[in-house]
């Protein structure tokens, strides 16, 4: 929960700032609400899951709607709410052993800031929320799917990317790197984390 409250705070104090140093009287400016969709691929990675590094990962999609809400001429508040499919595949003398993947929920609220007059290139920062359901292993000496019952159901990530907006045709292309503060499994080892790193690439568009 402190965790929560920080990020919270410290996107509160984030849009004062904005406030403070952006010219919102511009003639440009535009506080109408933006709607968008968007599709994409993720790669993710399991910490402590039995590789190192981003070794093992395993590839999945995502697919989900957003909402832009500006605020200041080149700030604004992102919500999305998108479908994804994660997981890690642990490899052992080069040969994958597993494949373990559940589905997500996720709600991220982010900042948004656009450096350019024409608004295209973006970054994008802030805490998401997931859940997770149907959490699922494949072991190669079972040779069939199995459910998980020591997972944990909801997360929090810490999220950060950049995003290119082409002018004119309303189409965009999103990338976000993810980072789960919470276990995904239920481990009463303190010293060990199973969390999730996650990149993902969305294209989209904005009517």
């Amino acid at each position: 929960m402190k965790q929560i409250y920080l990020c919270l705070t410290l996107l509160l104090c984030a849009s004062q700032f904005s406030k403070a140093q952006n010219n919102i009287d511009d003639a440009n400016f535009d506080d109408s609400i933006k709607y968008s969709i968007f599709y994409g691929l993720n790669y993710s990675f399991l910490e402590n899951y039995g590789n190192d590094g981003f070794k093992g990962e395993r590839s999945g999609y995502n697919a989900g709607a957003l909402a832009e809400m500006p605020f200041a001429n080149k700030w604004s508040f992102e919500a999305s709410l998108f479908f994804s499919v994660v997981g890690e595949q642990p490899i052992v003398d080069d040969r994958v052993v597993a494949r373990f993947r559940t589905y997500t929920i996720n709600l991220p609220v982010q900042f948004k800031f656009y450096p350019g007059k024409n608004k295209s290139l973006s970054f994008h920062i802030g805490p998401q929320l997931s859940y997770n359901f149907e959490p699922k292993i494949f072991e190669n000496q079972n040779q069939d799917f199995r459910t998980l019952e020591d997972v944990v159901n909801t997360g929090f990530d810490g999220t950060a990317g950049f995003g290119y907006k082409l002018p004119g045709f309303g189409l965009f292309i999103k990338g976000t790197f993810s980072y789960g503060f919470a276990d995904i499994f239920v481990n009463q080892d303190i010293y060990t984390s199973e969390r999730f790193k996650v990149i993902r690439i969305d294209i989209g568009y904005q009517f």
